[in-house]
């Protein structure tokens, strides 16, 4: 049986996130620029408002999340958190890698004092992931719409 461990990332990290962000960016039909990601992933370990997320399932790096928290833009007194990005490999899913991922960033934002946590996905990329936000407490409160430029 395999064993998932969470943590978080660590500078060292960067090969699996460039592994899984193109893998992601292929699935999501999105630009990769390996040197982008890198200065991406080195901001945000560095950033004392974020957090970079890495899970394992048997000493294999399948899983990736970030989030960050911000003063509520209407009450100051209010931190929000966010999800930056979440992708497990989609060889691994159904195996509770993205629970155990949204565990630490629930948690994650918690200990960082946020009232509230925002989770996002790209529509189709995920089939059924609405349904495992709701069954985690999210409820739909947004939409976003993207063009082209």
């Amino acid at each position: 049986m395999s064993k998932t461990q969470v943590r978080e990332a660590t500078a060292e990290d960067i090969v699996h996130f460039l592994r899984m962000g193109r893998d992601f960016s292929v699935l999501a039909n999105e630009p990769f620029d390996r040197e982008s990601l890198t200065q991406h992933i080195e901001w945000l370990l560095d950033e004392d408002r974020a957090v970079v997320f890495l899970a394992f399932d048997d000493d294999q790096a399948v899983g990736i999340c970030a989030g960050m928290w911000f003063p509520t833009f209407w009450d100051n007194s209010k931190i929000s958190a966010t999800e930056l990005w979440w992708y497990v490999d989609p060889k691994c899913r159904n195996r509770g890698i993205g629970s155990a991922l949204m565990d630490a960033l629930e948690s994650w934002a918690e200990d960082a004092g946020a009232w509230r946590l925002s989770m996002m996905t790209i529509v189709g990329i995920a089939p059924g992931i609405e349904e495992m936000y709701e069954k985690r407490g999210y409820r739909e409160r947004e939409k976003t719409f993207l063009k082209e430029l």
